[in-house]
């Protein structure tokens, strides 16, 4: 897909129009996230860009592991689960409220990509989109 150009009338200079360096469409909507309860956990799953290892890798595996572990338990989020994916992680989560929950991902995408683009050498985004998650409001749900 080409991006069309808008030029800056002042200096009449092309510029990019605003939005995914691929010309894409995001993965996961810009809508608002839905409201959960404390006592519902949560299954977030995070993707990784094409160019990044194979997480399960035991390079990149014990890795994320080790970030996982560290943000496994801070104020008001638990990590109860995770499943390590080549392409992507499913964690199974508990949090007391959307900021928490919104903290603790930030920070452990952060640790994740940080050691990812030293293993791999390089710099740059890491993860292909924002976290997804799905509020588990039925014991079936949690088990499969």
């Amino acid at each position: 897909m080409r991006k069309s150009l808008n030029m800056i009338p002042e200096f009449d200079l092309p510029c990019a129009v605003i939005g995914d360096d691929e010309g894409g469409v995001a993965g996961v909507s810009h809508a608002g996230r839905e409201r959960f309860h404390r006592r519902f956990p949560l299954l977030v799953t995070i993707k990784v860009r094409e160019h990044v290892y194979n997480l399960r890798a035991r390079r990149c595996r014990v890795l994320v592991e080790a970030a996982i572990a560290a943000w496994s338990e801070r104020d008001g989020f638990k990590v109860v689960h995770y499943s390590i994916q080549g392409n992507h992680v499913h964690l199974l989560v508990e949090a007391i409220h959307r900021a928490a929950l919104s903290r603790a991902m930030q920070g452990m995408t952060i640790k994740i990509a940080r050691t990812l683009n030293a293993l791999m050498d390089r710099s740059g985004p890491v993860f292909a989109d924002r976290y997804d998650d799905q509020v588990l409001t039925t014991p079936r749900r949690v088990r499969n």
